[in-house]
C-alpha cells in the first residue's frame, strides 16, 4: 500500500512543533545548570518552610515540611517522568509527528506532545488578550509579587504538581474512580475481582480517566469525542474550573479579581486535558 502524499503546511507544522518540544527538553538542562552553577542553588538549598496541601478542591495551608532544594529536585523528576510519559504514549511523539506530514487525516489521537504547542500557544493568546481587555475595562488581573527569587522559583515549580492534584486529579478523577467501579459492583464482582484488581481500577481511572472508562466499557472522549464527558464530570469540570479561578483571585498573592476570568478557562482546559490524555498532560500543560 502506497503511501499518503507529504503536506507542505503539515511539514512545516511538524519543524515548529519539533522545535517547540525541543525547548521544553531543553528546559530541563538550563534548570540544572542554574541550580549549579548560580546562587539558585544554595538559596534554595537554604529555603525551608511549610507547604499547603491542596486535595478534592481544598487548600489547607502550612502542611507540608518542605526544603527549597529538595523540592525542585524531586518536582523536576516528577516532570521529567511525565515528559517520558507523554513521549511514549499514543503511539510515540516521533511516529505521531512524522503522521502530520502526511495529507491524510490522522485515524488515531496524536501523541500530546504534538498537541501541547497548539493548546499552550492558545491559552496563552488567551489569556494575555484577557489580561489587556480586563485591564483596559478597570477590572485589574494582577501580577505575581516580585518575591524573592528562590522563593518564586520554588513556588512555580510547586504549584503545577499541586493544583493539578487538588483541583483536577482528585475531584474529578474521584468521580471517575466511581464510575469505572460501578460495572464491576453491578455485576457483583467488586468482591471477586480482587484487592489488586480494583487498586489497579483506581490507579488507572486517576492516572488515565480515558483509558479506564474504555476498560469499563464506558464512552469516553477517545471513542465518543465530546459525548464521552458524563455530565457529572462535566459539573465538576466548570465548578472546579470556577473555583479554581475564584481562588486566585481571593489569594492575596497579587492577583486582582480579574485573575479569576482567564484563570477559570485556563482550569477547564487543564481538566478537559486530565480527562482526555491524563494526569501527566496536565501537569505538563501547567508546567509548561
Amino acid at each position: 500500500m502506497s503511501r499518503a502524499p507529504r503536506s507542505i503546511p503539515g511539514i512545516l507544522t511538524t519543524i515548529a512543533i519539533a522545535l517547540v518540544i525541543l525547548t521544553y527538553a531543553f528546559s530541563f538542562v538550563i534548570t540544572v545548570a542554574a541550580i549549579i552553577a548560580t546562587q539558585l542553588g544554595s538559596s534554595l538549598l537554604g529555603l525551608n518552610g511549610f507547604l499547603p496541601l491542596e486535595i478534592f478542591l481544598i487548600l489547607i495551608p502550612g502542611v507540608l515540611p518542605a526544603n527549597g532544594l529538595g523540592l525542585v529536585l524531586a518536582f523536576m523528576l516528577i516532570f521529567a517522568l511525565c515528559f517520558w510519559a507523554a513521549a511514549k504514549d499514543r503511539g510515540g511523539f516521533i511516529k505521531s509527528l512524522a503522521g502530520l506530514t502526511r495529507k491524510s487525516k490522522p485515524t488515531t489521537t496524536p501523541n500530546w506532545l504534538v498537541v501541547m504547542p497548539l493548546i499552550s500557544s492558545f491559552l496563552l493568546v488567551l489569556t494575555v488578550i484577557l489580561t489587556i481587555s480586563l485591564n483596559s475595562a478597570g477590572v485589574p488581573v494582577g501580577n505575581i509579587p516580585q518575591n524573592n527569587p528562590a522563593e518564586l522559583f520554588a513556588s512555580v515549580t510547586f504549584a503545577p504538581v499541586a493544583e493539578e492534584i487538588g483541583f483536577r486529579i482528585t475531584p474529578i478523577g474521584l468521580v471517575v474512580v466511581i464510575r469505572t467501579l460501578l460495572p464491576l459492583h453491578r455485576g457483583r464482582g467488586l468482591r471477586s475481582a480482587g484487592f489488586a484488581t480494583v487498586m489497579r481500577r483506581i490507579l488507572i481511572a486517576l492516572i488515565s480517566p480515558d483509558r479506564a472508562k474504555e476498560a469499563a466499557g464506558l464512552p469516553s472522549i477517545g471513542t465518543r469525542g465530546w459525548r464521552g464527558i458524563h455530565w457529572v464530570e462535566w459539573i465538576l469540570l466548570v465548578g472546579s474550573s470556577a473555583w479554581f479561578g475564584l481562588l486566585h483571585s481571593l489569594s492575596g498573592a497579587g492577583w486582582g479579581p480579574g485573575k479569576a476570568i482567564p484563570a477559570g478557562l485556563t482550569g477547564l482546559a487543564l481538566g478537559i486535558v486530565y480527562l482526555w490524555y491524563g494526569a501527566y498532560a496536565n501537569i505538563l500543560l501547567h508546567w509548561f
